[in-house]
């Protein structure tokens, strides 16, 4: 909705008071019985003040505000987000896909997405369509999720939040081992290559479940 021209915003606003339009061309009125979910990641408040938003029609569609948490702080939502993108990606493009490597899925799990989930989905199309071997690879990903270009800096999150997340990850990076151990029948120089680790930083995670 902040990206709606202003002589937009009079015709919407017409809508939603008298619940009529007419057709172009038309001199019959239509009566409606909408209601209207609005969505915009700018600062109406702030448009209305610089005159590019109409006070008015924010009021009209202010009635139940929900603000939507950022994809940098529900990283646990990551995981099932790609997978889904890459399954409807995948189908979409005719295109058998295995999953995403370890090194690209840590590669996500680190970045700050500013551009939250349609970033992401973007990010997966991306990988779908660039892959050659049934995975998504760290460099089929874009250069600024990789940290190939240095990434905006995140902004500071509770310590609390921080230790939460570097639990999550450290869990999925284990259960990302533990399956490796099983394809590679226990090769730990393949495993540790797969993804993109050192071979003591994998003894460090297996230890943790007594397989070293």
């Amino acid at each position: 909705i902040g990206d709606m021209p202003l002589h937009l915003q009079v015709k919407l606003l017409h809508v939603l008071q008298n619940m009529r339009f007419e057709r172009v061309g038309g001199n019959k009125s239509i009566i409606v019985d909408v209601r209207v979910i609005a969505a915009t990641n700018r600062d109406l408040e702030e448009m209305i003040k610089e005159g590019t938003f109409r006070e008015d029609l924010y009021y009209r569609l202010s009635v139940i505000n929900l603000n939507m948490v950022p994809l940098r702080q529900r990283r646990e939502d990551i995981p099932v987000l790609a997978d889904y993108f890459l399954k409807h990606f995948a189908a979409s493009n005719n295109k058998p896909m295995k999953g995403i490597s370890t090194e690209a899925m840590t590669a996500m799990m680190e970045y700050a997405w500013p551009g939250n989930v349609r970033e992401l989905r973007n990010a997966v199309e991306r990988g779908v369509i660039v892959s050659k071997n049934g995975y998504i690879e760290a460099e089929d990903m874009p250069e600024v999720i990789t940290g190939r270009i240095k990434p905006q800096p995140e902004p500071e999150q509770p310590r609390e939040r921080v230790r939460d997340l570097e639990s999550f990850f450290e869990r999925q990076r284990l259960d990302m081992a533990k399956k490796l151990m099983v394809e590679f029948k226990g090769n730990k120089s393949k495993v540790a290559q797969k993804m993109g680790i050192s071979r003591s930083t994998l003894y460090r995670l297996l230890n943790r479940t007594g397989e070293v």
